[in-house]
């Protein structure tokens, strides 16, 4: 056996002594979840071995003023007067950079608790962040967090530490006192996605790769994304171009009328004068389709692929001499930003004991149409114009909804069983303005409708509308409410000047694969207006929420940068499956159920710390109703260190007051034994108080004795 002497030697065998306790038993009793990479949660921690001084203090505390009695003496009372203790340091979340623990703390006074992380050698690890606590009793509980400082640590780096130090300080006169736990906690730096920058090689695909030289004469792309430039909707054959353009727009046709004479007309003479042959006279039953103009590599099959104007379908205005043009949305999706995320709103209203409460559910659908969207195709119909002169081409602006119908029970019924009554829907004349869809839902249904939403089923439904009180021409637009929808993030569009220089992130909740690169160019060959999209190809590259993306562009033409013909760019993109990212979603639209449903049960202990000489007990507790989606049953324990006072267990979350159950066992502890059995017990109440019978049903016969 090696044999350790003089002053180093004692410091050699309080290490071996620390290393002894943090190999074998430097903390007790922990469970293994995503929460626990140390497995340290639920772990007591073990106080470091003291100096000779401390040794003997400790030991003349306990047994009395007096000190050690005299050989054959009868002991002496013992010292009833309270002294600074750490009772208990229990660690209670455990991740890769941070952990959360509870100090159980008495004989203290007011005053600060700091906080200090040090290595094996007792060398204070500067990467952990030190903590300032309050102390502002004599005894209690202390809360406390610490975390790693990630500044100049490189991702993934591994780090060990061996012991927390408490460092207390008395805010008035007196002596302040250190305790120190023995802590065998690993971390390690987790990259965060901000920090992540994806570098992606822009490849030419097909026509841009003759995009060399002089940019005065251009390719032109092989593929057409449709054939067709003229949108008859039911004018006489003769008067159309060509064939309808398919479009996700459904148009009602009405009877054909002859455009009422004006109010401006003069008569004189018999015969009539129109002195405002220029007037506007509402939206024509007629439309263009830009997008049947576009020449590309890639096959776009939706115009809402490139612009969330349905620019298939421009409609002339009554009077082609107006110059006037009309456009609408393609479709209205859930509205999302990246500082508020999804507009949906959940709100759980109470229950009572013969009914259950209902679920208010608000969602804003918006049609994503920008000024720079709208502006864009004003200019795409102006040089469609200017190379077409019988086309009279004057502005563009929006159509004014009449009396817009928007439609979501056949959906929210069918499915849902949720009645026509009880939902709302408000909209405005102007379809830049948002929907408002809300409705009033069992609490069965609302957790259909939430858990639907996170497997990517929506809410379907349509918006209905005309331009004017004739019923000439009417219109229906799809209206969708989902959450892995591209429609509800619209566009990465780039911006011409910094498209090459600039690293841009992706602000969507879900990652994202990156396609391809898309730069519109409005070109003119031989005095005709030909729109082409150029196309360089992204190498399917997944980039994660939050992250950054550099593209390396050397293969895009520096012309590009600065030539006024280029009116868009953009990167097509599409979201990828995240089981988590949607669990962290759902959560986020449901937030309002977790706050407001949520719950705590009272636990009392009912002298039971006193009775048996225990230190406190656990109350450990198994529910789903631990789990806001209410589907897994989690385990939680909740400690008691006093008797006849509320603690709080929880928060459940539970739609309704009377659906709470959960089952229960208690745990007796001491500084010598642990009091376990393996009765859980069933209750749905939301107050417990422990007693002896409670005990012995969860004990049986391993019950502590009694004083």
């Amino acid at each position: 056996m090696q044999m350790f002497k003089g002053p180093m030697a004692r410091i050699k065998f309080m290490r071996v002594i620390a290393l002894s306790l943090f190999i074998g038993y430097g903390y007790v009793g922990h469970t293994q979840d995503n929460r626990n990479f140390s497995k340290l949660k639920n772990a007591d921690l073990r106080q470091c071995p003291g100096s000779n001084h401390d040794v003997v203090k400790n030991i003349n505390r306990d047994l009395g003023a007096s000190g050690l009695p005299a050989w054959g003496s009868p002991m002496g009372a013992a010292n009833t007067v309270s002294e600074p203790s750490i009772d208990r340091f229990t660690i209670t979340e455990d991740r890769e950079m941070e952990f959360t623990g509870e100090i159980n703390f008495s004989g203290l006074s007011q005053g600060t608790m700091n906080v200090i992380v040090s290595d094996m050698s007792g060398k204070v690890q500067k990467e952990v962040n030190p903590v300032t606590l309050n102390v502002d009793g004599t005894s209690g509980l202390l809360d406390v967090k610490c975390k790693l400082n990630t500044i100049g640590l490189e991702p993934n780096t591994p780090i060990q530490s061996g012991y927390i130090k408490l460092e207390f300080q008395p805010s008035g006169a007196g002596v302040g006192k250190t305790f120190c736990f023995i802590l065998p906690k690993k971390w390690k730096v987790l990259q965060r996605n901000e920090d992540i920058t994806i570098n992606i090689t822009a490849q030419p695909f097909k026509t841009s790769e003759k995009l060399i030289g002089s940019p005065n004469v251009l390719p032109v792309p092989g593929g057409t994304v449709m054939a067709q430039a003229i949108t008859n909707l039911g004018m006489k054959p003769e008067d159309a171009v060509s064939k309808a353009a398919p479009t996700n727009a459904a148009p009602v046709k009405g009877p054909s009328k002859t455009p009422a004479v004006s109010p401006n007309t003069i008569v004189s003479g018999g015969a009539q004068k129109d002195s405002s042959k220029y007037y506007p006279q509402g939206v024509a039953n007629r439309a263009v389709s830009l997008f049947g103009l576009i020449r590309s590599d890639v096959e776009f099959t939706n115009p809402a692929e490139i612009s969330p104007i349905l620019f298939s379908n421009i409609y002339y205005d009554k009077n082609p001499l107006s110059g006037i043009f009309y456009y609408m949305p393609n479709s209205y999706n859930l509205n999302w930003d990246a500082q508020s995320g999804f507009q949906f709103k959940t709100i759980y209203n109470k229950g009572t004991e013969t009914s259950d409460g209902t679920v208010n559910m608000t969602a804003t659908l918006n049609p994503g149409v920008s000024a720079n969207e709208s502006g864009l195709i004003n200019e795409f119909m102006a040089a469609y114009s200017k190379s077409n002169p019988e086309i009279k081409f004057k502005d563009l602006t929006a159509i004014l909804p009449q009396n817009p119908k928007i439609s979501l029970e056949g959906n929210l019924q069918n499915l849902y069983g949720i009645k026509p009554e009880n939902i709302s829907v408000s909209s405005s004349t102007s379809i830049y303005d948002p929907i408002t869809a809300s409705w009033s839902a069992s609490t069965d249904a609302a957790n259909e409708i939430l858990t639907a939403l996170g497997q990517g089923v929506g809410i379907t439904g349509d918006m209905s509308f005309k331009t004017d009180d004739d019923g000439e021409i009417g219109f229906t637009l799809p209206v969708k409410i989902g959450l892995a929808n591209n429609y509800n993030f619209g566009k990465i569009n780039l911006k011409q000047s910094n498209y090459r220089t600039e690293a841009f992130s992706n602000k969507f909740p879900y990652p994202i694969q990156l396609t391809y690169l898309h730069v519109m160019i409005f070109n003119e060959v031989n005095g005709k207006f030909i729109p082409c999209v150029y196309t360089w190809s992204l190498g399917n590259k997944t980039v994660l929420s939050k992250s950054k993306i550099k593209i390396d562009a050397t293969a895009v033409p520096g012309w590009i940068d600065n030539d006024p013909r280029v009116k868009k760019i953009w990167v097509e993109y599409a979201l990828q499956p995240c089981m988590s990212c949607t669990e962290e979603v759902v959560n986020q639209i449901s937030s309002g159920s977790s706050g407001d449903r949520s719950r705590v049960v009272k636990i009392n202990s009912m002298g039971l710390i006193r009775k048996y000489n225990v230190s406190f007990m656990k109350v450990v507790v198994r529910s789903r109703f631990l789990d806001p989606k209410t589907k897994m049953p989690f385990e939680r324990s909740f400690t008691i260190d006093r008797d006849n006072t509320d603690f709080e267990a929880g928060p459940f979350y539970v739609w309704n007051e009377k659906d709470l159950s959960y089952e229960y066992k208690v745990i007796m502890l001491n500084d010598e034994k642990t009091y376990e059995g393996n009765a859980w017990i069933p209750s749905k109440g939301y107050e417990l108080y422990v007693n002896k019978d409670i005990l012995k049903r969860c004990l049986g016969d391993n019950m502590p004795s009694a004083r």
